[in-house]
């Protein structure tokens, strides 16, 4: 038979190691977010760069008098 401070002790490392995994479980997901909405924006940048190219192309073309 376990006495009380036995079990309080126990239930404080299961309490300490689930609050652990938790924040670190927290700090993963806020990275990956990040990650995520840093792809976002280097994808969005992508696509305005070569919107970019593509406007300056057509007027390029119209500059030289192409159709």
């Amino acid at each position: 038979m376990t006495s009380k401070l036995e079990e309080l002790k126990a239930a404080e490392a299961a309490a300490y190691a689930a609050g652990y995994s938790a924040g670190y479980a927290a700090a993963a997901y806020a990275a990956s977010e990040a990650s995520v909405d840093a792809a976002y924006a280097d994808a969005y940048a992508a696509y305005v760069d070569a919107y970019a190219a593509s406007e300056a192309a057509a007027e390029l073309k119209i500059l030289q008098g192409d159709k």
